[in-house]
């Protein structure tokens, strides 16, 4: 490989960790919490808790509706807190390489291809992911970032986004979903508080929120000496 080569990767990779740094995080001794759940559309509203622990998958607990309507609440905080958990960059995307074959910065940032199973590509503006593509089962799955909020430790969490779906064979599209999140501070983190989708496809649209409230963090681990671990918002490499 030319040398060439070797440096607009190397710029690449360094592209994609400055944007991992970038996002919001928990810190690894975070052990999780629980929240009052509410589940609405355009048929009603069910209520419930959600309790989510130190891994990051939520158990869903709801006084009516019906099991696709907690998957739903299920999947959209897992969504919501899937780039939240304490994890190194090269534990991540630096684990494939990634290429920037053009230099030159469109109005949405560098174009970074990652050659991971997902054939990732990013659109990297002043150190932050202003677009992601993956093939996925249903398709290929582009987020388009709106806006962002900032965390007390200076990490963005996106805040308005769009995601479109489209058929990597016809390039039909097959679902355009509207993202709204919204977040609340405790202990200097954000943890999910809000999230509204309206979806729209061929045969129509449609529209669902969830919201937590009443967030208390579940127990602290302990040290051997029966201290409890602290946590605040930190920096993962």
């Amino acid at each position: 490989m030319a040398v060439a080569d070797l440096l607009r990767r190397d710029e690449a990779d360094a592209l994609v960790r400055e944007a991992h740094l970038n996002t919001h995080r928990y810190p690894r001794a975070f052990p999780g919490f629980r929240a009052r759940l509410r589940v609405s559309d355009e048929h009603g509203m069910v209520v419930g808790r959600m309790v989510v622990s130190s891994d990051g998958v939520p158990a869903v607990r709801l006084t009516g509706g019906d099991a696709s309507t907690a998957g739903w609440a299920h999947d959209g905080v897992t969504d919501m807190l899937r780039d939240r958990w304490h994890r190194r960059h090269d534990d991540a995307d630096g684990r494939y390489d990634a290429d920037a074959p053009d230099p030159v910065e469109g109005p949405l940032g560098r174009v970074v291809h990652v050659s991971d199973p997902e054939l990732t590509t990013y659109w990297i503006e002043n150190g932050h992911i202003a677009r992601v593509s993956r093939t996925t089962p249903e398709g290929r799955v582009t987020t388009q970032i709106q806006e962002h909020v900032v965390a007390p430790d200076g990490g963005r969490v996106p805040s308005h986004f769009v995601v479109v779906v489209h058929d990597e064979r016809t390039s039909e599209i097959i679902s355009t979903r509207v993202h709204r999140d919204a977040w609340i501070e405790h202990g200097g983190l954000l943890l999910p508080h809000r999230r509204r989708v309206v979806t729209l496809t061929p045969r129509g649209s449609s529209a669902r929120e969830l919201v937590l409230e009443h967030h208390e963090p579940l127990a602290a681990p302990t040290r051997s000496d029966g201290a409890r671990l602290r946590f605040a918002p930190a920096g993962v490499a």
